[in-house]
């Protein structure tokens, strides 16, 4: 069962399933809208790297490997309790759940 969420457009909190499931989708829609760059700045930065933090190729390949179950599940395993991995707030215990 999902508490009443609050709806900031409305500044109430939802009474409904649908306004709580409006108001979740539309909080992560905003959260995973990517800000706005500033492509001069980027390419500064890109710039000014000096030449060892600069990938090779091999190091290009290693990072477009799939990662494996076993990667996935020691990554879990290895994750601090209470907490949450990223901006989603989804702790690390949802996906020690999920795998196991």
């Amino acid at each position: 069962l999902v508490p009443p969420l609050h709806n900031p457009s409305t500044n109430n909190l939802t009474t409904t399933a649908e306004e709580r499931l409006q108001v979740a989708s539309d909080f992560y829609s905003q959260l995973y809208t990517p800000d706005q760059s500033d492509e001069h700045a980027t390419q500064q930065l890109i710039d000014s790297l000096p030449p060892a933090a600069i990938l090779t190729d091999i190091d290009k390949v290693g990072l477009t490997l799939r990662i494996s179950d076993l990667e996935l599940e020691n990554a879990i395993d290895m994750s601090p309790h209470s907490k949450a991995p990223g901006r989603d707030g989804l702790p690390f215990e949802l996906y020690r759940h999920i795998i196991s």
